[in-house]
């Protein structure tokens, strides 16, 4: 390939899983008269791309602990550098930080060498457990970008409120509908393993999903349903944990009809599990947009959030959830009950079609490839 002054760099270290799909979803919908090469990891796995699509799967740290992890990063970044070099690219598009020193050694020999112009997506305003180091560290970061990405209005306002020298810097492009395109054949027979592995035909499952932590209020829900016998006594009741968790957020003992399992799954096992819940419980304590909310919207299950970030804002468009009043222990141990008792209103907002597609509707990819073209095509 020849040298071209024209060159997109797009990089996701973190690009496997839900990432990945994030990727692809954005990617698969860019003009195809744009050259791009993709900068991401060896566990990429969400399929091919469009032929202008370039990609580098240069990022092995994943699995590694320790001196071995920075090494690999460290000489992944060497890598990033020996193209940047060769290809002078006009745009720089990062999704993540995970070294800042690195990263912005990077971004600076972009800039400075080749007039490249910087884009970072703020997936989060700050790491979702901060530290000064952390507001330290971003507003160097920030201080580099030439835009930075959010995905919503409240983490653009949020974005703002913490960095004011931000403010001309930010641009919305909504985060889509996440579907892992995963055979629905697999699905189906991890599900029939699950149902018949614990006990789950017939019961009414709430579940909470993803990497189980102290943000996402997973003590909160443990804890009431281990103190509330019309929750932990209910043997029609199952509530699932799905999902790594954070060291200490498991108690000790947990009632017979709590299941765990702690643990990364493969998507197939992991969606299945979704779609044998009725109702998926999110009590975050922060978040600026949910990865799980646009799985969640693309597979139609009812959901009751904490109303923070924007998780309420499939709410506003259609009746497909509930929202806790409030975090404080009897405000959503009162929700929950509410929604317990009522396997009909279940049904109904889970066969509502119309708002489902309401909401997919404004989750849209293509809305989100329209404007990411728009910002690219100012350098390109």
């Amino acid at each position: 390939m020849t040298k071209s002054k024209s060159n997109i760099f797009y990089i996701d270290q973190q690009s496997y899983g839900n990432l990945s799909v994030y990727d692809h979803s954005l990617l698969s919908r860019i003009d195809r008269g744009m050259e791009i090469h993709y900068f991401c990891n060896k566990l990429y796995d969400a399929g091919m791309l469009e032929q202008n699509i370039h990609f580098h799967k240069i990022f092995r740290y994943s699995g590694k602990q320790g001196l071995a992890k920075k090494i690999s990063y460290t000489l992944s970044v060497l890598q990033l550098l020996f193209f940047v070099i060769l290809y002078s690219p006009k745009v720089i598009h990062q999704q993540w930080i995970k070294a800042t020193f690195l990263d912005l050694m990077i971004w600076k020999i972009s800039k400075r060498f080749f007039n490249t112009k910087i884009i970072y997506t703020a997936h989060n305003v700050l790491p979702h457990i901060g530290t000064t180091k952390s507001n330290d560290e971003y507003r160097k970061v920030y201080s580099v970008c030439d835009v930075i990405i959010s995905h919503t209005v409240t983490s653009q306002k949020e974005l703002v409120a913490t960095f004011p020298e931000t403010e001309n810097k930010v641009q919305i492009i909504p985060h889509g509908v996440l579907d892992f395109n995963i055979s629905q054949s697999e699905i189906n027979q991890a599900k029939s393993s699950i149902l018949q592995q614990y006990n789950l035909k017939g019961k009414l499952i709430l579940g909470m999903f993803g990497f189980q932590s102290l943000y996402k209020g997973s003590d909160i829900i443990l804890k009431l349903w281990s103190d509330c016998p019309e929750l932990s006594a209910n043997d029609n009741l199952r509530l699932l944990v799905i999902g790594k968790s954070e060291q200490n957020i498991l108690p000790a003992s947990l009632p017979s009809n709590v299941i765990v399992v702690d643990e990364y799954l493969e998507n197939a096992e992991f969606e299945a599990f979704m779609e044998l819940t009725n109702v998926i419980l999110m009590p975050y304590r922060r978040i600026d947009q949910s990865g799980l909310l646009l799985t969640i919207a693309n597979k139609k299950i009812p959901f009751c959030v904490s109303n923070v970030g924007e998780l309420t804002k499939p709410l506003e468009i259609a009746d497909v959830g509930w929202s806790f009043p409030s975090l404080e222990a009897d405000d959503v141990k009162a929700k929950i009950l509410e929604i317990v008792s009522s396997p009909d209103i279940i049904s109904i907002k889970k066969e509502n079609a119309e708002g489902w597609q309401k909401v997919q509707q404004y989750y849209d990819w293509s809305k989100s490839a329209i404007l990411t073209e728009r910002l690219y095509k100012l350098y390109y």
